[in-house]
């Protein structure tokens, strides 16, 4: 039987109580820009989800990396 690996990036925003009694999945940490400033979103990363959302209730310019 061959083995897998589960990844995803950073915006599953699964956390730890969500990922009891799973598989281990790797999470991808991304970039993100905030008015043109570059953040990592995930593990690792320079900035939490409580954050990150709390920003996109502003009127400031959020992108991902592409």
């Amino acid at each position: 039987m061959n083995e897998y690996q589960i990844f995803t990036d950073a915006t599953a925003d699964l956390n730890e109580e969500l990922m009891k009694g799973l598989p281990e999945v790797k999470i991808i940490p991304m970039e993100i820009r905030i008015d043109q400033t570059p953040y990592i979103y995930g593990p690792g990363g320079n900035i939490d989800h409580e954050l990150f959302y709390s920003i996109l209730d502003t009127q400031k310019e959020v992108m991902t990396s592409g």
